[in-house]
């Protein structure tokens, strides 16, 4: 597993911004927490575009966000139409129905396939990935 930290130079230091990157069952979770925005909107493309060109598909966990920007927003919908394109599976995990990023997609109308679960998310992602893709990783014991 992999940990990434991201913060911005201010007089008084905020949360970090953390991305996990971690293989799953057939599928990359990658595990957002905290404000996220334009800071870490480089480093979740990234990641993404990463997973993308392994043939992987992904899941974006966004259950422990507080906040997303519209930079979030954009890369989150990138992979959404690369997912369309390259037929591999994506997936986002919104938990809770009363969470701001919930309220957020929900007031811009955005289409993405969201779950409450991330188990849900994976199966569907994984799912939609068709055969002939490269051999999952082995999820990771510990």
């Amino acid at each position: 597993m992999e940990q990434i930290a991201r913060t911005t130079n201010l007089n008084v230091a905020p949360p970090p911004r953390l991305i996990t990157l971690a293989p799953g069952d057939g599928v990359t979770i990658l595990t957002l927490s905290g404000d996220i925005d334009a800071v870490s909107e480089p480093l979740l493309r990234d990641r993404l575009q990463a997973q993308f060109d392994l043939g992987r598909p992904c899941v974006v966990d966004l259950r422990d966000v507080s906040f997303i920007d519209s930079s979030i927003l954009s890369a989150l919908l990138a992979a959404r139409r690369r997912n369309a394109t390259e037929g591999l599976g994506f997936a986002i995990v919104l938990g809770e129905a009363s969470s701001a990023v919930r309220r957020l997609l929900e007031i811009v109308m955005v289409d993405l396939q969201a779950f409450e679960d991330l188990r849900s998310a994976s199966i569907a992602a994984v799912q939609a990935t068709p055969p002939g893709q490269p051999s999952p990783v082995p999820r990771a014991e510990g």
